[in-house]
This record gives C-alpha cells, structure tokens and sequence, in this order.
C-alpha cells in the first residue's frame, strides 16, 4: 500500500468528498487485499455515507486484521451500534476502552453504548 494514496483518501475523507475517498480506499484494496487501514477507511466512509450494514463487515474484518487499534474498534462499535446490534456494539466500545484508556472520547462512546443501540 502506497502511504501517499492513503493519505489522500483520508484527505478526501475528512473534505467530506466521500466518492473520491472511497474510489481511492477501493484502488488501495485492489493492490493490497485486506489492507486493515484502507479497510477501516472504507467501513467509515460507508458510515459516513449512511450505510453501516456495508460499514460493519469492513470494519470487522479491519479489527480482526489490526485487533489492538482502538479507534478501530470504536468505528466498529458505531457501524454495530447503528444497526442496531447494542450487545455487539457495547462489546466493541468495551475493547476500545480497554485499548486505549485514557482517550475521552472512547469512554464517552462506551459510556453512550452502555445506554443502550
């Protein structure tokens, strides 16, 4: 994977120009299959774009490629949470937590999660 073509894509990404975004995370997927960070960046882009019954399996399979990246984790707890899986997405925003404990907004999203899907 070229780090230049994932760098634009999440530039793309973060200038909301999702279809450039996901065309890019797509290419980088085509070269480098199971790519965790292309995957992860192609699960939230679907996220993004209101669609997390194609977020999930992405972000699944990007934890199971990176399984100690928290924000990882916490992306997949949103897709599940989203559609309407709680247990799942509680699971998912506990091992965020437990990753990475001292960022605040993990615990804010356990702590949300924990309140129900």
């Amino acid at each position: 994977m070229s780090d230049t073509a994932l760098s634009e894509a999440i530039a793309h990404h973060a200038r909301g120009q999702l279809a450039d975004a996901i065309r890019l995370y797509q290419a980088i997927l085509a070269r480098t299959p199971g790519d965790a960070d292309a995957l992860a960046g192609l699960g939230v882009a679907a996220l993004d774009g209101g669609r997390p019954d194609a977020a999930r399996p992405l972000l699944t399979e990007a934890a199971r490629r990176k399984p100690n990246d928290a924000v990882i984790h916490n992306n997949l707890a949103n897709a599940e949470k989203a559609c309407g899986d709680a247990a799942a997405a509680r699971r998912s925003y506990r091992r965020a937590v437990a990753l990475a404990p001292s960022r605040p907004e993990l615990i804010a999203n356990l702590a949300g999660g924990l309140g129900g899907a």
